[in-house]
């Protein structure tokens, strides 16, 4: 297994879901790189080394990049992540919400506007700092 991509793969699982990655998941985003040979390119190796090397936000990283239409290596590294551990029952109650409340709802968009704007900032921030776009 490439040891630079499964590190990878770890660091991202962690900074998104907060624990560690089941290793069938990092094998299988390993393998997930023969069929994207974009994600392995030089400018794209980069800055993912940045970001694994400096700990970086790279949800915050991601956003920035995406909305300024630059480099979209790392928006599909994070959906290939996204891709494979949305299938396992484990992560079922991140992606599917069973309880009913309008209220709840209103309440969580609100929460998640001001989380995407301090997102942005930071990922602002970081993308300046470490010359990432």
């Amino acid at each position: 297994m490439n040891g630079d991509l499964a590190n990878e793969g770890r660091y991202l699982h962690r900074a998104l879901f907060g624990s560690e990655a089941p290793e069938e998941v990092v094998e299988r985003y390993v393998r997930a790189h023969d069929v994207l040979p974009a994600a392995c390119a030089e400018g794209a190796r980069n800055i993912l080394d940045r970001i694994v090397s400096n700990r970086l936000d790279p949800e915050a990283i991601e956003y920035v990049l995406r909305l300024r239409k630059r480099n979209p290596v790392l928006t599909q590294k994070l959906q290939v992540l996204f891709y494979l551990v949305e299938v396992r029952s484990a992560y079922y109650a991140r992606f599917v919400n069973e309880r009913p409340g309008t209220v709840r709802a209103l309440c969580g968009m609100f929460a998640g506007l001001l989380f995407s704007a301090g997102k942005f900032v930071k990922g602002s921030y970081l993308v300046r700092r470490y010359g990432l776009g």
